[in-house]
């Protein structure tokens, strides 16, 4: 990295780390824990956030986009993050709902903050912005017809994992009150799964490269930002044989469904060049 975008790396890192420890505080109460403060536990925060933080100086810095609309693609990217992790949390009774409002709430602001001072910091694009997104390779209808399918793909994905893991955790979610399998499904169905294909659209947007690199691109945002980063770090809310099942659980699920979903919103390079190419008449 270039040293504007090495310092937006630092800073945010910097940031989230406070945040994150801030959340431990917070967390801790709601449940009526103590929040980990070995070094392995630090170690593993700062981890975390800098692998945050460099997934999203990375995504600025391959963006095609010129702020604003860049920024509003990365604060995009973030809250989506923030709604899909704590709407999981108040579903499965991890913690009281209200306080993890007050924390989404919080945390909604420090990704919007971390998305100014990364636009700020990392150069936007030279080169011209391309006049129509790659989305637009596809009609409306093709594309709630692929949101639907994407939908219903997650929740598969994510009974199959819970399913395989469920064995390592059950004694630790015995004692809570689960949602039914039915209500579950459609929550990942209709919920869970589209704010995901939201976030990997925004990606695609971002990037508008080819099928495969907006697949890998997708894939590393989805399991990096909605995995790995949110479960490495030791936390209140779980305990650490709980959390490590978890974690290899989400960052597979989420790098396969993050897969499909950019390949499956991008168009095929020939169904782009069509899309993208002015009409026979106006050529003539």
């Amino acid at each position: 990295m270039t040293t504007r975008p090495m310092v937006a790396w630092a800073l945010t890192t910097i940031l989230l780390a406070v945040t994150r420890a801030a959340d431990m505080v917070f967390n801790a109460g709601a449940v009526g824990g103590v929040a980990d403060h070995t070094l392995g536990g630090v170690v593993a925060g700062i981890a975390s956030d800098a692998i945050h933080a460099g997934i999203v100086v990375w995504l600025a810095a391959r963006s095609c986009l010129r702020d604003p609309g860049r920024l509003l693609a990365l604060v995009g990217v973030g809250l989506g993050f923030v709604v899909v992790n704590d709407l999981e949390a108040i579903v499965f009774s991890i913690a009281p709902a209200w306080p993890l409002v007050r924390l989404a709430a919080m945390g909604a602001v420090v990704q919007a903050v971390a998305a100014v001072v990364v636009a700020k910091l990392v150069p936007p694009p030279t080169d011209p912005t391309p006049a129509r997104s790659p989305l637009s390779g596809f009609t409306v209808a093709g594309i709630v017809a692929r949101v639907a399918v994407l939908g219903l793909i997650y929740a598969v994905i994510y009974f199959v994992a819970g399913g395989a893991i469920y064995p390592f955790v059950r004694e630790f979610y015995a004692s809570k009150p689960l949602p039914p399998a039915g209500l579950l499904f459609v929550l990942q169905a209709l919920v869970r799964g589209p704010l995901f294909v939201a976030i990997g659209a925004l990606v695609i947007s971002m990037l508008r490269s080819s099928r495969s690199a907006n697949a890998l691109a997708v894939a590393v945002t989805l399991a990096g930002l909605g995995g790995l980063t949110a479960l490495l770090p030791p936390t209140p809310l779980f305990p650490d044989n709980v959390r490590l099942v978890h974690l290899a659980e989400v960052g597979i699920s989420n790098a396969v469904f993050g897969w499909i979903v950019g390949w499956m919103l991008t168009p095929s390079r020939r169904a782009a060049a069509a899309t993208l190419s002015p009409p026979a008449e106006e050529k003539a």
